[in-house]
């Protein structure tokens, strides 16, 4: 792939006078699966485990592995590791990007770049300028979203499909929107009334608006 044929854009937008939105979720993005009536002793130990997985250690351990293992050198202040093609096939075996606690250490994710200083170059360059034309909205997780795709597998899927499809201009956006209005907004409206209730106690926060 050759990398320069490529470029970081921010979100696309329906109307050109809008400002594109990046929508920021929580850095302990699995911390709400804790559940309230487990043992203070239990609660203490997942607790201390998410404070370790935000830590400098924590967060390099789970993003980019072990030293020697799964990286040669990482740069946590510029956010640059530097690997081999075994390394990387390594990490790829015992992680993931679901696997870390912590999607961010000090405001900032684990790798901005690519394997090389030219491609690091170009994609932080590319990703500045996307982030000052772009809104940052902050909101919290919540477990009843999750419910949307147990009780609705089909509708959630075929709403997902259509995405897609309209993306890639299979089909027009008043197709999409249909689907939405008539079949996918009346089946999900109680848990779409639960998270707006929530949502109106937990407003998001909005950054560059």
């Amino acid at each position: 792939m050759n990398v320069a044929d490529y470029i970081y854009c921010p979100p696309l937008v329906l109307n050109a006078s809008d400002k594109p939105v990046y929508a920021m979720p929580p850095s302990n993005w699995m911390a709400y699966y804790v559940k309230k009536d487990i043992s203070p002793e239990k609660q203490d130990a997942v607790f201390r485990i998410l404070d370790w997985g935000n830590s400098e250690r924590g967060f390099t351990a789970m993003q980019v592995g072990l030293l020697g293992d799964h990286y040669s050198a990482y740069d946590i202040n510029n956010r640059v590791v530097t690997r081999t093609a075994d390394q990387i096939e390594a990490f790829r075996k015992v992680s993931s990007g679901n696997f870390a606690f912590a999607n961010a250490y000090r405001d900032l994710p684990a790798i901005q770049g690519g394997s090389t200083p030219e491609n690091t170059a170009k994609w932080q360059a590319e990703t500045k300028i996307a982030d000052a034309a772009t809104v940052k909205c902050y909101f919290g997780f919540t477990k009843m979203l999750d419910q949307i795709g147990v009780q609705f597998p089909d509708i959630n899927s075929d709403l997902s499909s259509l995405e897609v499809r309209y993306i890639t201009g299979e089909i027009p956006y008043e197709t999409l929107d249909a689907y939405i209005k008539n079949t996918y907004a009346p089946a999900v409206a109680p848990i779409s009334a639960e998270f707006a209730a929530y949502m109106v106690k937990n407003p998001a926060r909005y950054v560059n608006r």
